[in-house]
């Protein structure tokens, strides 16, 4: 079996799909008998998120921001892979691009079944950002593109309800991203606890307004807490950056907030080992990876419902909260007025509970997803 999978881009100081997608592709690959191809673009040789040397990676270079934009190349890319490679199924990662709809146009015309997975670019956030344009983008080509995909693939029942609202009436899988599981010894978020008399809250994620960050840092000003502080992990828009230290600035106990910058590999992991809490506030995530990175390293979470993290309050995991500031307040004055015992008993349950994001699990039940396309499996119970 071949599988093309296509993404916009996938630059290696990207989260999210970026992140997700070569992973993905990673253990897919693995899988015998079937074979990955994973074309992308990428700005002026820009470095990509590396992938195993079981996947074909193609990079379509441009040197202009304006090619990159309107996907010069794309097509002819695509076809030339579609000849060459000989793909049974065409896996689509995103929406409302040039690489997207060439995906489409091609594998209609190749009549090879698509995959579509949009990959949060349909939650009522992202559909805010630029609605004009992406109003126009639906009407004229984006739903059609969905009505007629073979598959669409959802990572959270979030995200699958989204779709069905949108008017979205064809099979539709529910598989979640997975994660890659750090080597943490079952007691050193405890042990760490016990030692520190500073405690600290850690934000990591992308720097973006969607995150919920400006909550966060007026929610972390109305309330007192002398013996704790909270490291806000993470780059973006520089002009946003300077808006949220220029919040930060005006605060009483500003003193007790931390910008840590972009954090990755070594650095990444020592943040989350040195946190007692994590903290995503955020306005929309049709996943939300660093929840479950989180999780997975013993610490208790809080978000909100505009993210698939209701689990956090029916395993005692964390805190799922509206968003707002007042709730955000609310759950980080119960949150770290928990004695150690008690957040480690909440690391504890939550690192058993996001043993079920293993990305070998996410790539068996794609395979069988892509199986039931092709007539050889009975449809699996994740896709409706």
């Amino acid at each position: 079996m071949n599988i093309l999978h296509t993404i916009n881009g996938h630059p290696a100081y990207d989260g999210g799909p970026s992140y997700t997608v070569p992973r993905l592709a990673d253990f897919l690959a693995e899988i015998d008998g079937l074979n990955v191809f994973l074309l992308s673009q990428s700005l002026r040789g820009e470095e990509c998120t590396p992938s195993s040397g079981l996947v074909d990676v193609g990079l379509i270079n441009s040197n202009t921001l304006l090619g990159y934009k309107y996907g010069f190349g794309c097509k002819a890319a695509i076809r030339g892979v579609i000849k060459k490679f000989q793909p049974n199924i065409i896996h689509s990662h995103g929406l409302w691009s040039p690489m997207s709809y060439w995906s489409s146009k091609l594998a209609k015309d190749f009549k090879i079944p698509l995959v579509v997975h949009p990959r949060g670019m349909l939650d009522r956030w992202a559909l805010m950002h630029k609605s004009y344009k992406k109003n126009l983008a639906w009407i004229t080509y984006q739903k059609k593109i969905l009505k007629e995909a073979s598959l669409l693939v959802a990572t959270s029942g979030l995200e699958y309800d989204a779709f069905r609202d949108m008017g979205l009436s064809g099979p539709i899988a529910v598989i979640p991203n997975g994660i890659d599981f750090p080597l943490v010894n079952e007691f050193e978020f405890f042990e760490k606890s016990k030692k520190n008399n500073s405690k600290s809250i850690l934000f990591l994620s992308r720097m973006h307004p969607k995150k919920g960050l400006e909550n966060l840092i007026e929610a972390w000003g109305s309330i007192n807490l002398s013996d704790w502080v909270l490291n806000i992990a993470g780059s973006g828009d520089l002009e946003y950056e300077m808006r949220l230290k220029q919040q930060v600035a005006s605060l009483k106990n500003s003193n007790s907030i931390n910008f840590l910058g972009d954090l990755r590999g070594a650095n990444k992991r020592d943040a989350y080992l040195s946190a007692d809490l994590f903290v995503l506030p955020t306005f929309g995530e049709n996943f939300g990876v660093v929840v479950a990175e989180a999780l997975s390293y013993g610490l208790p979470v809080i978000t909100t419902n505009a993210a698939p993290w209701e689990d956090l309050n029916q395993y005692k995991i964390g805190w799922c909260t509206d968003v707002g500031i007042n709730p955000l307040i609310s759950t980080l004055k119960e949150a770290t007025s928990m004695t150690d015992l008690e957040r480690h008993e909440f690391g504890i349950r939550g690192k058993e509970y996001v043993q079920r994001f293993n990305w070998v699990d996410i790539a068996t039940q794609t395979h069988q997803a892509y199986n039931w396309l092709l007539g050889s499996l009975d449809k699996p119970n994740f896709i409706y």
